[in-house]
């Protein structure tokens, strides 16, 4: 079921849940995971919801923080707010961003993102309670990326990225960055 700016589903019994009543808002699925074979999703939960549009929420490595997009500042920028309690949301990037999706490596105290000038941008941050402290963002790398998809190793030594549809050329077929 959908109308310009709903969209609902209906479950097997006829139930019918609303999903979004604005633009893009972020929305949380709790798993019973208590058989791991047989995980059952529980109830949705709102985690972001605003006249504006917010999508693609992360998760921190540790699970406290969630990174996403969100039009807030009237440009596309990626904010951090804690997963559970009170707090933020914090501006992360600087000056827009050409992807939607911030990137949480495993193996650090960084978030990176695609700068307008479609270079990797790293962030540097500190975390304490429910506070989160992001440094200027620094370039990851000199590397212009021709499109905005990409991701990093759990280290963030190395990049993935997707390049355009090009005839096959083993100049364009993949890049790993250093």
């Amino acid at each position: 079921m959908t109308s310009d700016r709903t969209i609902a589903w209906m479950d097997r019994s006829g139930h019918v849940e609303t999903l979004l009543e604005t633009p893009y808002d972020i929305w949380m699925l709790p798993l019973d995971c208590t058989d791991p074979d047989r995980p059952r999703a529980g109830k949705l939960e709102v985690f972001l919801r605003s006249p504006l549009n917010e999508w693609g929420g992360v998760f921190s490595p540790d699970g406290r923080w969630v990174a996403y997009y969100s039009e807030e500042s009237g440009t596309g920028e990626i904010y951090v707010k804690p997963f559970r309690g009170r707090g933020g949301p914090w501006l992360v990037s600087s000056g827009g961003i050409a992807g939607t999706i911030a990137h949480w490596p495993s193996g650090g105290r960084a978030l990176y993102y695609l700068s307008t000038d479609r270079r990797i941008m790293e962030v540097a941050y500190t975390a304490e309670g429910n506070s989160f402290v992001a440094d200027e963002p620094q370039r990851w790398s000199q590397a212009t990326l021709p499109l905005a998809a990409f991701n990093l190793s759990p280290d963030a030594t190395r990049a993935i990225i997707a390049t355009p549809a090009e005839p096959v050329d083993a100049r364009h077929s993949l890049h790993v960055i250093f």
